[in-house]
């Protein structure tokens, strides 16, 4: 795939080459070029847009030198994985007994004929509140990135004060590894 520089005169292609397919949790090295249509340019700084979600994009070099050059594109994608940061201690596995708790202690100074209704509530609330606890409420997981297409937009622009820019679009497949 190749774009060409349509402002300035420092006019100079960019092409990558490479096959955009990777299997979710794996990379993908592309090879970015950059070259001068006619004499000489200055360095170019390369960008990269479109990545699917739970992956990134790294150049070997984000600028290329006097004249251009070649470099990588390393895309990497995400498997599926948990999450790793603890839960706020609000939603900590033990927050849930507090309240019927403090409702039980709250029994010893009700009458005792109103006592035996309340004490139903507590149990029920006890029940309620350790069965979502073992459920996993408040537990997550990550997909990680997902299988598609995905077009990504290459962008190389002059670093002078004339400002040239060269685009490249690539389609990125994302698949799911075969076992």
């Amino acid at each position: 795939m190749t774009a060409t520089s349509a402002i300035g005169q420092d006019a100079f292609t960019l092409s990558i080459a490479g096959r955009p397919a990777v299997d979710i949790g794996r990379a993908v090295n592309l090879l970015v070029t950059v070259a001068p249509q006619a004499g000489s340019i200055q360095p170019v700084k390369l960008s990269c847009s479109g990545l699917p979600s739970e992956s990134t994009g790294a150049f070997g070099m984000a600028t290329l030198p006097v004249n251009g050059g070649t470099t990588t594109l390393q895309i990497t994608t995400m498997e599926p994985h948990g999450c790793e940061s603890p839960p706020p201690p609000s939603e900590n596995s033990e927050t849930p007994f507090a309240g019927p708790m403090l409702a039980g202690l709250m029994l010893l100074f009700i009458p005792r004929s109103k006592c035996a209704l309340l004490r139903k509530l507590v149990i029920i609330m006890i029940t309620g509140c350790g069965v979502a606890s073992l459920t996993g409420c408040g537990s997550c997981t990550d997909l990680g990135t997902r299988p598609g297409d995905y077009t990504i937009t290459v962008i190389a622009t002059s670093t002078t004060a004339d400002t040239n820019a060269a685009i490249a679009k690539i389609v990125l497949h994302v698949t799911v590894p075969h076992a």
